[in-house]
């Protein structure tokens, strides 16, 4: 996390060893002189390498995909660990009549 904070101060951690850098405010400052996300993306990647011996993967977006998730499930994300461990209470309605073989 160490290097990603040295890039920009707003992480969102997701797990140890990965986060999520909201850049919009460092980009609109112009600390990154001028630089684009892409250049951004490709110097972290660079200094994780150079620093770690890792590679590393580096994506860009306009949203988070974790603020969406919460926005779309709840802040809790109960619901989201129900759905990945194979927990849904909503009832399976069956498309036109049944049909016995």
């Amino acid at each position: 996390m160490e290097i990603l904070a040295h890039f920009c101060p707003n992480i969102e951690p997701l797990g140890l060893d990965e986060g999520y850098l909201d850049v919009t405010e460092c980009l609109a400052l112009n600390l990154f002189q001028g630089d684009s996300p892409r250049k951004l993306a490709l110097s972290i990647k660079e200094r994780i390498h150079k620093e770690l011996n890792l590679t590393a993967s580096v994506g860009i977006a306009t949203c988070n995909p974790i603020e969406t998730m919460k926005r779309r499930f709840g802040s809790s994300g109960i619901i989201i660990h129900q759905y990945a461990n194979g927990i849904d209470e909503r009832r399976v309605e069956m498309p036109g009549e049944p049909e016995s073989l």
